[in-house]
């Protein structure tokens, strides 16, 4: 059982029961009242809290993800900061909506869950004391952990879906190049695997009307605001699903439109950030403007020289290169490949495997195209109307020594996994009851209607 107590000193400096709000005139009569009438929710709490406490030189950094602790000041007491020796350099505080079952009645009960982050500087700076450099010394005792039986982690990889629209000039609808139905079937994954990752292959968002290279239509105008908000609603999806998963985002060729616009015709817009948070994303950048943090998901930019390992001989990338025969893409990336590849990019699956000899034993390594989330069949820009474009997920289970990637092919909006079909909803009223924004409008009405 936690001995940790959720209250806090409130204006009248009595000692407020975090739960029900019952004060105390002493903190012993609060911690009683919370033993006696709250132990279950602690307990839930101590589950699904998580606190770190990072020290750096003279820097240090303090965050937290639970239902308890909601403000600054209870992460600094949570962590026992010193604040003689410590002070608060910037802070944010992020809260999202967790699902669970209730134990007694089954019922799903929506919780809030808050994550605070603090990054700190010492009031007195302190010299810093660099180790003296030794050789470093082999032992053949060094043995590696064995994975216990069974322990596999599972990451769902989802490639690109070039969230952008086509708005009709008369009426203002928003017809999506992104597939609806496909992010919903990921969604219905992510709740049935519970993964531990879930990564992003890039060109998440098309960005049409931000291109240099394309001709840019009318239709495409005035669209990335509404494109954001959206991306941003399925990621919070994601997030309110797995609300301890890491959640990762490759930077594509799309994203990195954005970054060619602004060097081309606002060069000093380019890497600017705002005066409280220098260190943080440049203003006009995908995580800032996607409010990536605020869902903690993580962006990795640098395209095309970025990639994420999920293990030591499996890792994921948005790019491994284009080629217009069908088949030949994968072909072509596991001709020269030392590991194993998931990519995007290309819209098509396709996977391609090769055998190497080594003294360690065979080593086979695969390319693994894995389709596209857009719309298909002309309604998502490309070189021609009917593209030969296949919609699919992918699933990967594994631990320190192998790895299973399983390639979900999406057919006529359906997937089958673990002996069951799932079929994918639009669920564009879900979106336009959240966001309570007129421009996501069905065909048959005007944007703010008739």
């Amino acid at each position: 059982m936690t001995k940790k107590y959720n209250y806090f000193k409130n204006e009248k400096g009595k000692f407020e029961c975090g739960y029900c709000g019952r004060d105390y005139e002493y903190s012993r009569g609060a911690r009683r009242h919370i033993r006696n009438n709250h132990d279950k929710e602690r307990l839930d709490e101590s589950q699904n809290e998580k606190i770190e406490k990072e020290e750096k030189g003279n820097k240090a950094k303090v965050r937290s993800k639970s239902h308890r602790i909601k403000t600054l000041d209870q992460l600094l007491e949570a962590t026992e900061v010193d604040l003689d020796v410590w002070e608060v350099d910037h802070y944010k505080v992020n809260k999202w909506e967790v699902g669970s079952k209730h134990p007694d009645t089954g019922d799903i009960v929506v919780e809030p869950l808050f994550q605070v982050k603090a990054s700190l500087k010492r009031k007195v700076v302190k010299k810093q004391k660099f180790p003296e450099i030794k050789p470093v010394k082999s032992s053949s005792k060094l043995k590696r952990k064995k994975n216990k039986k069974g322990d596999l982690q599972t990451a769902v990889i989802i490639p690109d879906s070039q969230n952008g629209y086509l708005q009709d000039q008369e009426t203002g609808y928003l017809n999506p190049f992104h597939n609806r139905k496909c992010w919903d079937l990921s969604l219905q994954l992510i709740e049935e695997e519970q993964p531990d990752k879930v990564i992003l292959l890039g060109d998440m968002l098309d960005l049409a009307e931000w291109s240099l290279k394309y001709h840019r239509t009318p239709e495409m105008s005035s669209t990335t605001q509404a494109t954001l908000v959206e991306l941003h609603w399925w990621l919070s999806q994601i997030r309110k699903t797995v609300p301890h998963a890491e959640i990762i985002y490759l930077e594509g060729n799309h994203e990195e439109r954005l970054k060619r616009a602004i060097l081309e015709n606002m060069k000093a817009a380019y890497m600017l950030k705002s005066a409280d948070n220098v260190e943080g994303h440049a203003m006009l950048s995908v995580p800032n403007m996607l409010g990536l943090e605020s869902i903690d998901v993580k962006y990795i930019g640098n395209y095309p020289n970025n990639e994420y390992w999920i293990t030591d001989e499996l890792y994921c990338c948005h790019d491994e290169g284009v080629s217009s025969v069908p088949g030949k893409t994968a072909g072509n990336a596991v001709k020269e490949a030392t590991a194993t590849a998931i990519f995007g990019h290309s819209h098509r699956l396709e996977v391609a495997s090769k055998t190497i000899y080594t003294r360690r034993g065979n080593e086979v390594h695969r390319a693994i195209s894995l389709g596209c989330m857009s719309n298909i069949g002309g309604k998502t820009p490309g070189t021609k109307e009917k593209q030969n474009w296949q919609n699919s997920i992918g699933v990967v289970k594994y631990n320190k020594k192998m790895f299973e990637v399983y390639p979900l092919l999406i057919q006529n909006d359906r997937l089958i996994w673990n002996n069951k079909v799932m079929e994918g909803r639009e669920r564009l009223e879900d979106l336009r009851k959240d966001v309570n924004w007129k421009q996501f409008n069905i065909k048959s009405e005007k944007i703010g209607g008739e």
